[in-house]
């Protein structure tokens, strides 16, 4: 395990939401080490963009890492100075897994139907499932398109809702302007990433 020495106010809030820590007037210190366990979310193991740390045997977890992961939506509201989470919008699915012929996926089945007709694509190019979520809209989860960088070798990446960033130059976002679905949290509009974000990527790659 890593071990880090920092100021925590009560709960940590500002570390789970921008990396940073909220202070108080009263001050305490702990050691922080980093987990070396995976968290698994309804069976499958998930990866965070920002590690899971211990303090005196109590593990946290970073909440807008998870919160995309589980599809809620976590804020840091600057004018109220507060934590904002948002608890009914869409998770993100933990599977995709395809239906079984004798299984007949419904609207409601978005996270694991397939499309409905043949002129709707089940997965991009590069092999990202695509939701369509009873609509005719597709889109792709943002933190599958993190996972498939890092299968490429591009691991200094990070999704952010509306930029993927380059953590090793400064937050330096290589892609901007990922348009946000109020109904569809931390999932992109499947046109704008074959269109935009794809090519991108594919430079990168290569």
């Amino acid at each position: 395990m890593k071990n880090y020495t920092q100021l925590i106010s009560g709960i940590v809030i500002g570390s789970v939401l921008t990396g940073s820590l909220a202070f108080a007037n009263n001050l305490r210190t702990f050691t922080a080490e980093e987990a070396d366990f995976p968290v698994v979310v309804n069976g499958s193991s998930v990866t965070l963009d920002m590690p899971v740390v211990t303090i005196q045997d109590r593990t946290y977890l970073p909440l807008r890492a998870l919160g995309n992961v589980l599809g809620i939506k976590v804020d840091w509201n600057e004018e109220k100075a507060q934590a904002e989470v948002v608890t009914d919008a869409t998770p993100a699915p933990t599977s995709t897994a395809t239906p079984t012929p004798e299984a007949t996926p419904t609207p409601t089945d978005a996270a694991t139907s397939t499309p409905t007709t043949t002129t709707r694509l089940s997965k991009t190019p590069d092999g990202l499932e695509i939701y369509y979520f009873g609509g005719d809209v597709g889109y792709v989860q943002g933190h599958e398109v993190i996972n498939n960088m890092k299968k490429h070798g591009l691991t200094n990446y990070r999704y952010t809702s509306t930029e993927i960033v380059d953590i090793t130059n400064g937050g330096e976002a290589i892609i901007t302007g990922i348009p946000i679905s109020e109904d569809h949290l931390t999932y992109i509009p499947v046109e704008f990433y074959l269109e935009t974000m794809l090519p991108v990527i594919n430079k990168l790659i290569k």
